[in-house]
Parts: structure tokens; sequence; C-alpha cells
């Protein structure tokens, strides 16, 4: 059985894992339709970077914002 604090560092660390994949998912979306040469899938591409980009900044904040401010739990 775990501790409470054991459940709360594991599932921060699941949400800053899932924020770092959407950031690399974005990019790899950008750089893959870039290669296409296709000006309105590179667009889509970047617009949909700049939503998960956003989502990854508010992810990270609110999981920094939680840490005391020495940064330990």
């Amino acid at each position: 059985m775990t501790s409470p604090a054991g459940n709360r560092r594991r599932q921060r660390s699941t949400r800053l894992v899932v924020a770092a994949l959407m950031l690399v998912v974005s990019a790899l979306a950008v750089v893959g339709t870039a290669l296409t040469g296709s000006w309105l899938l590179v667009t889509i591409a970047a617009l949909v970077a700049v939503v998960l980009g956003a989502a990854a900044t508010k992810i990270t904040h609110s999981e920094s914002a939680r840490l005391p401010r020495g940064g330990r739990p």
C-alpha cells in the first residue's frame, strides 16, 4: 500500500510526462506537416501546437504552484 504522498508524487509525475508528451507530439506534427509542403496543413499543425503548448504550460505551472517554496513536496 502506498502513502498519500507517494500517490501525489506519482500523479504529479504523470501530469508532467503528459505535458512533455504534448510538446513532443506538437513539434513532430509541425515537422511532419512541413515535410509535406502543404501550407494549410502546416498552419493547422502550428495552431494545434500552440494550443497543446499552452495546455502543457498550464499543467506545469499548476504543478509547480502546488509545491511549497522549498521545492520539496
